[in-house]
């Protein structure tokens, strides 16, 4: 391992990071039997990140660059419809049935440099190799979800779910 000093001094590290989400949510009443609500959130985030080994650490000898960026971006959805009420002075009822859409994106863009010709120079323009690499991942799903049930007098009860 290198020295301390060395580490703080010639291996630096540098780091960024950066968040934006938030939702959004909207509900109307149609009536006490039907209610509908909508509600979508997004977050984003990405991560720059550089990690520097001059020439002469003992980690990589020859002096190594990495460049590490990252970036996730998620989006969530849900519309859903709900209501119930009374059948007779014994017998209630309520419901709800919706959908969920989930989104999800991942990148990682990485450069890493090998063998750095000049001392003081950590640079990917000052390596003799560079190896450079893009992983993408995607998903999508979609959900149907929604749920009945059924009272008799507060004590007695029937839920179908699915």
């Amino acid at each position: 391992y290198d020295n301390p000093f060395w580490i703080v001094n010639l291996a630096k590290r540098f780091e960024t990071n950066n968040r934006v989400f938030g939702s959004f949510v909207a509900e109307y009443e149609i009536s006490p039997w039907a209610k509908i609500s909508f509600n979508i959130g997004r977050d984003h985030t990405s991560d720059f990140r550089i990690q520097e080994f001059e020439i002469g650490s003992r980690t990589a000898a020859a002096g190594r660059i990495i460049n590490d960026n990252y970036f996730i971006d998620q989006s969530d959805a849900y519309l859903r419809i709900a209501g119930g009420g009374s059948l007779s002075s014994k017998i209630n009822f309520s419901y709800f049935a919706g959908v969920n859409l989930f989104n999800y994106r991942s990148e990682n863009v990485n450069a890493t440099g090998n063998s750095l010709a000049l001392r003081g120079f950590v640079n990917l323009a000052n390596a003799a190799t560079v190896v450079s690499t893009t992983t993408t991942n995607r998903y999508r799903t979609l959900g149907v979800f929604g749920s009945a049930e059924f009272s008799y007098d507060g004590t007695l009860f029937w839920t179908i779910t699915g």
